[in-house]
């Protein structure tokens, strides 16, 4: 039962992103944005990863996206 639930929780962001883009026609920043939030507080919250690792791989993921789109 509890793996059901973790894995329901799991793909919450993922249907927030679906919902928002599919059926609710908002914007791309606007859908990912909020599954973000929704990823941030379910590690927060359900898996209880530690405020500093979220922020760590927050920054992380920030550095890989201006590396991969800047030019060279």
């Amino acid at each position: 039962m509890e793996l059901a639930l973790y894995s329901l929780l799991a793909i919450a962001p993922i249907i927030v992103a679906f919902s928002l883009l599919i059926m609710a026609n908002r914007p791309a920043t606007q859908a990912m944005s909020a599954a973000y939030a929704v990823t941030v507080l379910l590690a927060l919250l359900v898996w209880r990863v530690p405020f500093l690792h979220v922020a760590a791989s927050t920054v992380e993921g920030l550095v890989v996206t201006m590396v991969t789109i800047t030019p060279n």
